[in-house]
């Protein structure tokens, strides 16, 4: 209980600093280019993930909704205040793990979205039926909370494997899983089949194959799944016959059905060095990054070339569409006692959209996840919940000094 307090009031000094957001009107991106549309209200959000995987804070359509030790709540920019994610009446919001008494209780933590009035997230499938030749395992099924604090929930789709990355856009459920088996416990010898699947969110249809590997490939496995506009795009790698690592990254047209992959300039990096996880949008681009270099190409997998290279492998990269964020800090929890030595403070860069230097933010030496999330506003959150705020019409103005935090 103690943690939810904390992370409650955390969450009201940050809707205090949220008033005044901006609506969900879809717009371009960034206005100076021919920007893809995009909508808070029904696209993929990864403007709000933290590289290359935690979905904490999702956008909806009057503010934000965070989880933490498995309640909801929603930080309303329009009143200036939080709350926790129900209304049941003389609720303590004190429900023990899998009990469901309180509305904003799911026992669920983990990536979340938004989609049009509900909070998607994976929970555990019903089902646990593998096939004789597979290791068992319980799956992973698509559930949707309610965001009018009623706590109604339902089971929007589910099969027997465990979800490796999902998105949900514009009305559907991409989900990326892999069918696993173990060949040869001894050797250690891992195989999946890789699968990606569209799901409609009405359960009106059957599950649409986008992608099978048919194969069970060695130690495979999916890396990223991000879609901008009418593009999916999704990364894995696998061990070929002569045991070399091969990374893919493919870019599939969602209205005409065709796929394509996104390919570096030849001998710009090598195998070992690829493996794309951080794929963006800025302005009318894509942007990833493979080792140390950054890439830029057409939303259509075309005109690929390298736009930069990072000082440091534990650099990360993310944008909100609009700029470009270069992170010296954001791998902290993996990265070695040198690299954080090197490291005066938490650093940003910033670049716009045609990759041109125009900030430094000096953020500080604490741990925190960033999140670029819309046009207006920058959100950071600690290890214990609190969460802040940074306006972003001060980017072009720090110019290396300490990018304060938006009081209230």
């Amino acid at each position: 209980m103690k943690k939810v307090l904390v992370l409650l009031c955390g969450l009201m000094v940050v809707a205090f600093v949220l008033g005044g957001c901006s609506g969900n009107t879809a717009k371009p991106m960034d206005s100076s280019s021919n920007a893809t549309y995009y909508n808070f209200e029904t696209d993929c959000q990864v403007n709000v993930a933290n590289p290359p995987f935690e979905h904490y804070v999702a956008k909806g359509k009057e503010g934000y909704f965070l989880q933490n030790d498995g309640y909801f709540y929603f930080a309303d920019a329009e009143t200036k205040s939080a709350t926790i994610l129900c209304n049941k009446p003389n609720c303590l919001h004190n429900s023990v793990y899998f009990n469901t008494d309180c509305n904003a209780h799911t026992g669920f933590q983990g990536d979340i979205t938004y989609n049009e009035g509900y909070i998607y997230y994976l929970g555990e499938s019903l089902e646990n039926i593998v096939g004789s030749d597979s290791v068992q395992m319980a799956g992973s099924a698509l559930m949707r909370l309610a965001t009018d604090g009623s706590g109604t929930r339902e089971e929007v789709y589910s099969n027997q494997y465990d979800a490796n990355v999902w998105t949900v856009h514009r009305g559907f459920f991409y989900n990326a899983y892999r069918e696993y088996r173990l060949e040869d416990e001894l050797e250690n010898i891992n195989r999946s089949r890789l699968v990606v699947e569209k799901v409609p969110l009405s359960g009106k249809a059957e599950p649409e194959i986008l992608f099978d590997s048919v194969d069970f490939l060695q130690d495979s496995s999916f890396l990223y799944l991000a879609v901008f506009d009418n593009y999916l795009y999704y990364s894995y790698q696998y061990y070929n016959e002569n045991d070399e690592l091969v990374d893919k990254l493919i870019c599939y047209d969602l209205v005409n059905n065709t796929e394509k992959e996104v390919k570096v300039p030849e001998g710009d990096t090598n195998p070992y060095d690829f493996g794309v996880s951080y794929i963006y949008p800025l302005g009318d681009k894509l942007i990833f990054k493979a080792g140390y270099e950054i890439y830029q190409c057409d939303l259509d997998a075309e005109n690929t070339r390298k736009v930069m290279t990072l000082e440091d492998e534990y650099h990360n990269i993310f944008t909100d569409g609009t700029y470009l964020f270069e992170d010296n800090f954001a791998n902290f929890l993996h990265s070695d006692l040198l690299s954080i030595e090197k490291a005066d403070s938490r650093q940003l860069k910033v670049y716009d959209s045609n990759l041109n230097l125009i900030d430094t933010l000096n953020m500080g030496n604490y741990e925190m996840s960033f999140r670029p999330v819309d046009d207006k506003y920058f959100l950071a959150m600690t290890q214990d919940g609190k969460l802040s705020c940074f306006d972003k019409s001060e980017i072009g103005s720090i110019k290396g000094g300490v990018w304060e935090e938006k009081n209230h």
